[in-house]
């Protein structure tokens, strides 16, 4: 697992309108569930999607650098299927 061609994390297929929405669906089930990592994961790949700084979203999350650039790889190996990973 890499970077995009362009340099981002997560590809264009990745960031299109329909896997933004499923992606919102993912974190609002998360959060329905009471599924804090899941959230926090999903919520952590949307904000790069938004175009949010990983340094920010790490700081916000409480995690390191390191686990929100392996939730953005799960997320572009995977999709929205970030469920059941450690980080």
């Amino acid at each position: 697992m890499g970077r995009a061609r362009t340099g981002e994390a997560i590809s264009a297929d990745r960031r299109t309108p329909t896997a933004r929405r499923k992606l919102v669906r993912f974190i609002e089930a998360a959060e329905k569930r009471g599924d804090l990592d899941c959230w926090r994961r999903g919520r952590a790949v949307l904000g790069y999607v938004d175009k949010r700084r990983v340094m920010d979203l790490a700081e916000e999350a409480g995690v390191t650098r390191g686990s929100v650039n392996r939730w953005l790889q799960w997320y572009e190996a995977l999709g929205r299927e970030l469920d059941g990973q450690v980080g």
